[in-house]
C-alpha cells in the first residue's frame, strides 16, 4: 500500500458528504423500504416451485390418481392412437412433472426480470454502502442529542444491513458471496501480541491467552495462515494496521452499538469509514471535483483514519444474554437452515447441481415408495425407470439454470 500522506486540499469536506447524501436521500429511503417490504409477488412466483417439488415427490400425482380411481374407474385418454387409462400413477407423474417444471423455470425468469428493473430503480451496491454508514453517523448524533431510542434502534438496523454489504467489497472484487468475521478459520490476536495466529473454536473468542491478550476473529484467515506458516511473508504497516482495524470491528462496533455505549466514539470512527466508501461510488470519479488518483489517496487516508480511530476503542464485551429454551431451539435451526441454504445456492454449479440432484433422487425413492404402497397396481415398468433416473438430472439442471440468488 503506498504510504505517501494526503495533502490537506484532498481532505473531503463534510459539506460534499453532507451534499451528496442529500442528493439520494430519497433513493435512500425508497431503497430501504424496498428491502423491508415482503415481497408478495415473489411469494406468487415460488408457488411453481412447490408445485414442481410435491410432483417429483409425487404427493399430487398420488392425489389426482386416487381421486380418478376413486370417481370415475373407466376413464381412458387417447395419445398417437395408444389408449392411455387415467387411472395410471405413472401418467400422472409424468403430467405433472411435464407441466410444473417449465412453470417453474417461467417464475425463475419472471424473478430474474423483476431482480435487474429493481436494480435500475435503486441505490447500486457503493452508493447503498455510504449511503448505510452515513445515515448511521446521522441517527447516532441525533441519539446523542435528544436521547430517543429509536434513533439508535435505527442506527442499528442499518449496521446490520452495511456489515455483509462491506464484506463483499472486501471479497476479493465483490464477486464472491463476501466473507463472514462471525465464522473465521482462525483467529488473530490483538495488537498488542504480534505471535501469529491459533486454531480456535467459537467459544474461545473472549478467552485470554496467558499474557493476557484478547482472541479477536481474523476477517482474512488466509493472511494470517501465510505469517504463521512462512516467516518471508509480512505486510507493510498500514496494511497490517487495516487488517487488524477491520477483524476488530465486531468487538469494537457491532457490540457497542447493540448496547448503545460510546455512541459518539463510535459515530466519529463510522464518519471516517463513509468518507472510504464514498470515494468507491462511480458517480464521483466520473465528476471533475476528484481525479481517480486523488479518491485512491483520499480513500486510504480516510481508511487509515478509520484504523487509528478504531485503535483508541477498547474490545467490547456485551453482557451475555442467555437463550431460554425455545429461542436456543430456534437459534439451532436457524443455524441448520443457513448452511443448507449455503448449500443449495453455492457459487459453484458442479456443487449446486450435485446437490440439487441428491435431493430429487432422494424425494424420488421416498416418492416411489409412497405410491407403491397406496397404489396396488403399481409395476416397475421401463417408463418408471426412466423417470426415476431423468427425473432428479432435470430438477438439477433447472435449478442450476433458475435464479436461485441471495437478495
Amino acid at each position: 500500500m503506498d504510504n505517501q500522506l494526503v495533502t490537506p486540499e484532498l481532505n473531503l469536506s463534510a459539506n460534499e458528504l453532507e451534499d451528496y447524501f442529500s442528493s439520494i436521500s430519497d433513493s435512500f429511503d425508497n431503497t430501504w423500504a424496498a428491502k423491508q417490504r415482503r415481497d408478495y409477488v415473489g411469494y406468487l412466483l415460488s408457488i411453481p416451485v412447490f408445485l414442481t417439488l410435491f410432483s417429483v415427490l409425487p404427493a399430487i400425482p398420488i392425489i389426482l390418481t386416487s381421486i380418478i380411481q376413486t370417481q370415475y374407474s373407466n376413464l381412458h385418454i387417447v395419445l398417437a392412437g395408444w389408449a392411455m387409462p387415467l387411472q395410471n400413477f405413472v401418467f400422472w407423474w409424468v403430467v405433472c412433472i411435464v407441466l410444473s417444471v417449465p412453470l417453474a423455470v417461467l417464475a425463475f425468469r419472471i424473478d430474474t426480470a423483476r431482480s435487474k428493473r429493481a436494480l435500475k430503480e435503486r441505490l447500486g451496491p457503493a452508493s447503498m454502502r455510504f449511503a448505510l454508514c452515513y445515515a448511521i453517523v446521522k441517527e447516532l448524533d441525533r441519539f446523542t442529542k435528544n436521547g430517543l431510542q429509536w434513533h439508535a434502534e435505527r442506527a442499528h438496523e442499518y449496521w446490520t444491513q452495511l456489515q455483509p454489504m462491506t464484506l463483499k467489497l472486501l471479497d476479493g472484487l465483490g464477486s464472491g458471496g463476501g466473507r463472514s468475521a462471525l465464522n473465521p478459520s482462525y483467529f488473530a490476536y490483538s495488537n498488542t501480541y504480534s505471535g501469529g495466529t491459533a486454531v480456535l473454536t467459537k467459544k474461545d473468542i473472549f478467552t485470554n491467552t496467558d499474557a493476557g491478550d484478547f482472541l479477536i476473529p481474523s476477517l482474512f484467515p488466509e493472511i494470517y495462515y501465510l505469517q504463521r506458516e512462512y516467516t518471508w511473508f509480512k505486510l507493510e504497516p498500514t496494511t497490517s494496521k487495516i487488517i487488524n482495524a477491520l477483524s476488530t470491528v465486531p468487538w469494537k462496533i457491532t457490540t457497542r452499538m447493540r448496547d448503545r455505549k460510546d455512541v459518539s466514539s463510535v459515530a466519529s470512527s463510522l464518519l471516517h469509514f463513509a468518507s472510504f466508501l464514498y470515494t468507491f461510488i462511480p458517480v464521483i470519479s466520473g465528476t471533475d471535483r476528484h481525479s481517480g488518483s486523488e479518491l485512491a489517496a483520499i480513500g486510504e487516508h480516510y481508511l487509515l483514519q478509520f484504523a487509528d480511530s478504531l485503535e483508541g476503542l477498547s474490545f467490547y464485551k456485551p453482557e451475555p444474554q442467555p437463550l431460554e429454551g425455545k429461542e436456543k431451539a430456534g437459534s439451532k435451526l436457524a443455524i441448520v437452515f443457513v448452511w443448507f441454504d449455503e448449500l443449495f445456492m453455492h457459487e459453484s454449479p458442479v456443487v449446486k447441481f450435485f446437490v440439487w440432484w441428491v435431493l430429487a433422487q432422494a424425494i424420488v425413492i421416498f416418492g416411489l415408495v409412497v405410491a407403491h404402497h397406496y397404489i396396488d397396481n403399481l409395476k416397475m415398468d421401463s417408463t418408471l425407470v426412466t423417470l426415476i433416473i431423468a427425473t432428479p438430472l432435470v430438477v438439477s439442471a433447472a435449478a442450476l439454470a433458475g435464479p436461485f440468488h441471495k437478495r
